[in-house]
């Protein structure tokens, strides 16, 4: 019987952009992408909750990742926003456009550079993906928000 090779898997990830740069997301994390709907704001929140919508009856607390990871933001035609499930909770992420699923194989996979000049937190990463001449990097879900956030997102979720 002839052993697998599991350490070069394929990992299906769902790319997006932010500040004209590609992210991925856990194709398993990721329910749905939808257009941007009419956001309700919350009075005093942060500014990186966008607000809540109300998606088939469920209402959905928004996080904008472009001003959570300091970068300026407008909405176009292309914004989208991500429906994900993070830690337990199901929530909108606004990116500035949504590309595709891609495989990427974990070969293709590389560790955060220790000196990666970024706005967004090492911690948030866990990998760049190196996919024919594109860099993605790869994003922990889990951990683009500290516990305090994720208490304060629940609060706006049902």
């Amino acid at each position: 019987m002839k052993k697998s090779n599991f350490q070069d898997q394929p990992i299906q990830m769902v790319v997006f952009e932010i500040n004209e740069k590609e992210y991925g997301i856990s194709v398993y994390a990721t329910k749905e992408v939808i257009q941007l709907p009419n956001i309700v704001e919350i009075p005093n929140a942060p500014p990186f909750i966008a607000g809540v919508i109300n998606l088939r009856g469920k209402i959905i607390a928004v996080l904008d990742l472009r001003k959570h990871f300091h970068f300026d933001s407008e909405n176009t035609e292309s914004t989208k926003i991500i429906i994900v499930k993070m830690r337990n909770m199901i929530i909108g992420l606004i990116v500035d456009k949504v590309h595709e699923v891609i495989r990427i194989m974990k070969s293709q996979i590389d560790p955060v550079p220790a000196l990666l000049n970024s706005q967004i937190p090492q911690n948030c990463l866990v990998g760049i993906a190196k996919v024919e001449e594109r860099i993605i990097s790869l994003l922990n879900l889990d951990s683009i928000l500290s516990p305090e956030q994720v208490a304060l997102l629940s609060q706006h979720s049902t």
